[in-house]
């Protein structure tokens, strides 16, 4: 049937305890019941209270979402506000897949779910910490050319006049953890997954190897690879190319993947650039097809959010 675990959201009487799944685990949810679209009414409740589908990753789709996918930084503009930005909606559980305005949208909490296409099997939902006010478009848009790497408190402090369109990356954007999430623990692989093994706080753009290698989405359990460190980040988003001079932003054609395996088969995650196993077949030409473990879908929600279906 399936557990389902109680957390504490603000309603309007105050704080109430709301199941974190609706459905039986492993129940497909129809994209068109999740992805509402914002109404014209600023006002309406229903529009700040419902989960909307970012994006999708899936590591054996043929697409690339490694660290430098230009899907990671994509804009909203004056011609392309609105719409789908990768993949289509008729896939979206299915393949690679961008929502560009969930995307640019200012979120508050933001939830992945790892999932067998569009069957949830487990989910972790983030509130944002002072990074909020930010759209997931901003956080991933990233300088490397900067020398802040990961004073975020002073950075944030000049945000208002000094924000040029990016950050220095190595960014905690969750506030003390995890919200709430659904781990069951019988979950297939669990001690392979770089989202669910873990606890910690939720970082992107976790560069390493002197700005040479990163990981766009990790968790940061006290072992996360130092700025010089040459062992990976395992997570969503992986290039782990060993060049010294080009920077994880402009991307490799030889070690990117778009998903990583939190343990390889060593018995340890701190296996050295590039030889660590991505999950699934989505990779450089230098890394071999790992397993996958699922897909992994990112959801925002704004300043209200209604329980998570899986």
């Amino acid at each position: 049937g399936g557990a389902c675990t109680a957390f504490n959201i603000e309603g309007g009487g105050g704080v109430e305890a709301v199941s974190i799944c609706l459905t039986l685990s492993g129940q497909a949810v129809p994209i068109d019941f999740w992805q509402q679209k914002k109404s014209s009414s600023s006002s309406s409740s229903a529009s700040s209270s419902v989960w909307l589908l970012a994006a999708n990753i899936n590591p054996s789709d043929g697409g690339n979402f490694g660290y430098a996918s230009a899907a990671w930084e994509l804009q909203s503009d004056d011609n392309e506000g609105e719409g789908v930005g990768v993949g289509s909606t008729t896939t979206a559980f299915s393949a690679d897949y961008l929502d560009r305005a969930a995307w640019n949208t200012v979120p508050e909490f933001l939830a992945i779910a790892r999932h067998q296409s569009g069957h949830c099997e487990a989910v972790k939902i983030f509130q944002l910490n002072k990074t909020a006010g930010l759209s997931l478009s901003d956080l991933f848009r990233q300088n490397l050319n900067g020398t802040l790497g990961d004073h975020l408190d002073w950075y944030m402090e000049l945000y208002n006049e000094t924000f040029d369109g990016t950050l220095p990356g190595r960014t905690i954007v969750s506030l003390n953890g995890s919200f709430a999430e659904y781990v069951p623990d019988n979950l297939p692989a669990l001690d392979k997954d770089p989202i669910f093994a873990l606890s910690g706080d939720l970082v992107f753009n976790w560069w390493h190897s002197n700005g040479t290698a990163g990981t766009r989405i990790a968790i940061d359990n006290g072992t996360l690879p130092c700025e010089a460190c040459t062992f990976r980040a395992p997570g969503l988003g992986v290039d782990s190319t060993t060049n010294d001079t080009t920077p994880v932003t402009e991307g490799s054609r030889v070690h990117w993947h778009d998903a990583a395996l939190l343990d390889d088969g060593s018995g340890s995650s701190e296996c050295e650039v590039p030889f660590c196993l991505p999950q699934g077949t989505d990779r450089g030409s230098r890394l071999l097809p790992g397993q996958q473990l699922g897909q992994y879908a990112i959801w925002i929600g704004l300043d209200k959010i209604v329980p998570f279906s899986c």
